[in-house]
């Protein structure tokens, strides 16, 4: 169900646990991800019971989530289904935490805080009562409260209305945000078909996708800033292109040096996504990214690609200094020319001392971001190296 602009304004301002003043702006895609996984975790986690860690996104923390979580709730007048704390997991796995507990229950300056704590572990659950805080986080009591995949009615409800709005809204490109720069939602959706195209041509219309910080093209050029991943993915279902039938990020029975933070999603393909990335579609869509290609760096190979162009770095020197500027470009986004990010200018001493290149003096190293310069024009690469208050790469996207 679609609510109107103003009653989802209305319903956004409300949101206290959402750490913004305006109407209509973008949310985080990790706080997205722990509303949204919520409203509907009894799905998207085959089970029963939940807690905090399941809602907590790649790079997120426990605590914020449930910070973010129990805040909105509370504020929307529900609660967490049968809401409990396993103590005695807590007192197995972190004996050290739970004896400071008690030393804080003990303590005979008690406080709000201390109390909070000594209901959680006499049983004493009342949600409105123990909305989570630092006490908790400090004292790793976070991973131990668990409760139903069950969503309250009026949460239900009144979320319900207001993720259906959000993701409607995200779709048709209403949404704002004056500090960052996001992708229009039909790149976002093309990025996403581009991700999913080698999945189905290798296994059908189901199969297992993963994305975030442990895959290979994140290792290999970090994950993109302007790319919401779970917004595109929910707003794919919602426009019915694929369901998402699971979604987790750590896996129960690996251990934990094996795990890998990446978003595991079991999904199924429809028709729609499939006729809408035939071959003949394919086409277009290689045609019009070739229009507006992203120049890569693959910094294992020193391999620069852009527009079907390469440039493949041999020297050892100049390809220790080009990974070191482009940990810390900046990037301008050439439509409008906004600085989507600052990025740190080396001065020239500090960027040598930092490269570790005892033979490498001022002189050279003009030399090499000279020669550097040159074979970015030559090539066609939308970048340049910039000496000016320090040494600074500048990309354009």
């Amino acid at each position: 169900m679609k609510m109107s602009m103003k009653k989802s304004e209305d319903f956004f301002e409300n949101l206290h646990a959402i750490d913004t003043n305006e109407k209509n702006t973008y949310l985080p895609d990790g706080n997205f991800y722990t509303l949204w996984k919520y409203l509907n975790s009894e799905r998207l986690t085959g089970g029963k019971t939940l807690n905090f860690e399941n809602l907590t996104p790649i790079n997120g923390q426990e605590y914020m989530s449930a910070t973010i979580l129990t805040q909105t709730i509370n504020k929307l007048g529900g609660e967490l289904i049968n809401l409990n704390f396993n103590k005695d997991l807590y007192l197995k796995f972190s004996p050290k935490a739970y004896d400071a507990a008690l030393k804080l229950i003990n303590d005979k300056n008690k406080g709000l805080q201390p109390k909070k704590v000594e209901d959680v572990l006499s049983g004493k659950i009342d949600f409105g009562n123990i909305l989570i805080n630092a006490t908790y986080a400090n004292l790793q009591m976070m991973e131990w409260f668990e409760f139903s995949t069950k969503v309250h009615k009026k949460i239900e409800n009144k979320l319900g209305r207001f993720i259906d709005d959000y993701i409607d809204n995200f779709i048709e490109d209403k949404l704002i945000d004056y500090e960052k720069n996001y992708y229009k939602f039909e790149k976002q959706k093309q990025i996403t078909f581009n991700k999913l195209r080698p999945y189905i041509e290798k296994y059908g219309n189901r199969f297992l996708f993963e994305y975030g910080k442990d895959t290979d093209e994140a290792n290999l050029y970090g994950l993109d800033a302007h790319y919401l991943f779970i917004h595109s993915l929910s707003a794919l279902e919602r426009l019915k292109y694929l369901n998402i039938d699971k979604l987790w990020i750590f896996e129960m029975m690996t251990p934990p040096n094996e795990q890998t933070e990446n978003y595991k999603i079991r999904m199924s393909i429809n028709q729609k996504l499939i006729e809408e990335i035939s071959p003949e579609q394919n086409k277009k869509l290689e045609e019009a990214q070739s229009k507006k290609d992203t120049l890569r760096f693959d910094p294992l190979n020193g391999l620069f690609e852009y527009n079907g162009k390469t440039y493949h770095i041999t020297s050892k020197t100049r390809l220790a200094l080009i990974k070191k500027l482009w940990q810390e470009q900046k990037t301008i986004d050439d439509r409008g020319g906004k600085i989507a990010k600052k990025g740190f200018p080396f001065p020239k001493e500090d960027l040598l001392r930092n490269l570790d290149i005892d033979s490498l003096g001022k002189n050279e190293l003009l030399r090499e971001i000279k020669e550097l310069n040159r074979i970015f024009r030559k090539k066609g690469f939308p970048a340049r190296i910039e000496i000016k208050g320090g040494v600074l790469l500048i990309v354009k996207i």
